[in-house]
């Protein structure tokens, strides 16, 4: 295979149960024709690393133990007698083909010790250098639980990172990978090549702010670079939280592509350029800013069209060390008009639309258990009669999010904070928001659990607008001299939750999720407005709202769907209806799906 061939530098590791007997010690006739094999690989120019387990056997052995003790101090204890032993075993062995071995025995600080890390990659450059062959394993004798890496499949991946290795040899007794336990699960499945790893493929998850996948590249534009060669097919809404102004993304298909491109040599591609474009999709924290009608100056009112032309356009770019940048623009435009009796359409480009916006992000690996990510976006929204460039004085928006992953080995999961803020501004209106939340995600027998809990504070002020809080319609009176400004100041709570889990079959995934928000809401509205139940505020007051849209939005609510996964290529989600327990689609009442959408990698 050309990935062998191919292949300068390579990590192999052997297990214990590879190196052993069934009574616990050594196979030296195993290690003997492992050693020749690794030694022939090596004369033919291949540098080659050793990643070993065996150290507590051999110390069993040598101490004249029966079996190995149960209790970790005399585990350590055997390890730390063994591992001589182990070496002079490989040490043997090896000076027999001519040559040299090296021992290098780590624990997990290593890594996320900036200075250690870099003394460790200078270790085994300098050994590579010198045609030796390093043979690592965990320090088992003073390893605790703060700074073990918990087994040598771990160490060794680490290891092949460390040093920029081509290739990972798993040397098991198990064939390969399965979907399952092979040894407890008589239905579990081999898998003969994973030609991809992302984020998808290891949690198969959906979008939240506490787990990351394909939708998340809107929140920042350097996870684009996670998802190469990846094609998007859609159809519904994106997101139906667009209370404000009511100017809904309409049900239309969504597609696209995310393309990569290495730069480097084909031993090492990184850094490597990432593009992608989609067509389609509205962006709903900044499209319910838009009214559905604008007064003009002279009177009259015009509809505010729906944007169609809508467009995002991806650019990203991977480093050697694993980092990643990205931009991000979104561009929505649509003039209005009117159908005329002959048929033709008679374009009115006192109502346009315009939602415009330009983010930068940066995804940056913090150590071995930490990724950190910061976005920040630019924009501009724009309707009525007065037609602005985008770099025009006045009504810009500005965006703001980060999050972190940290690594929960224990509970094999993510703890996740996050915080987000953003200013809106557009003709009439102005919108503050923050939030900040801590979330965990936790891996599950075949899928994964999910809890987040956030705190919100909001403030919106609209002068000239007009709400019709029954309908939904709402309206900017560009013509008037003054605006009336009504207030509404918004604190309070959530919590989110969500699991997944393969039930059946293994290509068939099921998930359950919800969200709840219990607000603080006061209203202020403005004098001139007063008696007027079509404002911001329908009237002045305090309250406590546990569902603050009492409609089934993504703001609150509680959801289920399920996908298809055809040979971790061609995968089909299926969104049901968030509203469905609030309504009754089979009479006409919303809709029974909200969202499918497709993914294929290629």
């Amino acid at each position: 295979m050309s990935y062998f061939r191919d292949s300068r530098r390579i990590v192999v590791k052997v297990g214990t149960s590879t190196l052993t007997h069934s009574t616990g010690h050594l196979n030296l006739r195993r290690i003997e024709k492992l050693v020749k094999v690794l030694s022939d690989m090596k004369n033919s120019g291949i540098q080659i690393v050793l990643v070993s387990s065996g150290a507590v056997s051999a110390g069993v052995a040598k101490v004249g133990f029966g079996s190995i003790p149960e209790t970790p101090e005399a585990k350590q204890a055997m390890a730390a007698i063994g591992q001589s032993e182990l070496m002079k075993i490989y040490d043997k062995f090896f000076s027999v083909y001519g040559h040299t071995v090296a021992q290098i025995l780590m624990t997990k600080d290593v890594l996320t010790n900036p200075s250690r890390k870099s003394a460790a990659e200078n270790t085994f450059k300098r050994l590579l250098e010198m045609n030796c062959i390093p043979i690592v394993n965990e320090n088992d004798s003073i390893s605790a639980e703060q700074i073990e890496f918990g087994d040598n499949d771990r160490l060794s991946a680490l290891v092949c990172a460390l040093i920029g290795a081509d290739l990972l040899i798993l040397l098991s007794d198990i064939d390969g990978l399965y979907t399952d336990d092979p040894n407890k699960n008589k239905d579990a499945k081999f898998i003969s090549i994973v030609d991809r790893l992302d984020d998808e493929l290891m949690s198969m998850g959906k979008n939240t702010t506490y787990i990351m996948d394909d939708v998340s590249i809107f929140d920042n534009p350097a996870n684009i670079n996670l998802y190469p060669n990846y094609l998007i097919g859609e159809f519904g809404l994106y997101n139906e939280n667009v209370a404000v102004g009511e100017n809904k993304d309409p049900q239309h298909p969504n597609f696209g592509g995310i393309f990569s491109l290495g730069l480097g040599s084909g031993d090492y591609p990184d850094p490597r350029l990432t593009i992608g474009g989609l067509f389609g999709r509205m962006d709903s924290e900044l499209g319910r800013f838009l009214p559905t009608s604008v007064i003009l100056e002279n009177g009259t009112e015009s509809e505010v069209p729906e944007t169609v032309t809508n467009f995002d356009g991806f650019l990203g770019g991977t480093l050697a060390n694993g980092n990643a940048l990205g931009l991000h623009i979104f561009i929505a435009h649509q003039d209005g008009g009117r159908l005329l009796g002959d048929g033709s359409y008679h374009p009115d480009y006192t109502a346009y639309a315009s939602v415009v916006r330009a983010d930068g992000g940066v995804n940056w690996q913090i150590g071995n258990s930490m990724d950190l990510e910061l976005a920040f976006g630019l924009a501009r929204i724009q309707y009525g009669s007065d037609h602005k460039s985008f770099f025009d004085d006045g009504d810009f928006s500005y965006l703001g999010k980060a999050r972190a992953f940290f690594s929960l080995d224990a509970l094999d999961g993510e703890l996740v904070p996050a915080v987000s803020a953003h200013y809106i501004q557009a003709p009439g209106i102005e919108d503050i928001h923050s939030q900040v939340g801590i979330g965990i995600n936790v891996a599950l027998d075949r899928g994964f659990f999910w809890l987040g809990v956030d705190f919100i504070w909001n403030k919106t002020e609209a002068g000239n607008w007009a709400f019709n809080h029954e309908t939904g319609k709402t309206s900017y009176d560009a013509s008037a001299e003054r605006e009336f400004r009504d207030e509404r100041e918004e604190m309070g709570g959530q919590i989110s939750f969500g699991i997944e889990r393969n039930i059946w079959w293994d290509w068939f995934v099921i998930r359950v999720g919800g969200k709840k928000s219990i607000l603080y809401t006061e209203c202020d509205k403005h004098w001139a407005n007063a008696g007027k139940q079509d404002g911001l505020c329908a009237t002045d007051g305090n309250y406590f709202s546990t569902n603050p849209l009492a409609n089934g939005t993504a703001d609150d609510h509680v959801g289920f769907g399920f996908g298809i996964n055809i040979e971790e290529k061609l995968k089909i989600d299926v969104l049901v209806a968030e509203d469905l327990l609030f309504r009754n689609p089979f009479q006409g009442e919303g809709r029974l799906f909200s969202r499918i959408s497709a993914t294929y990698a290629f």
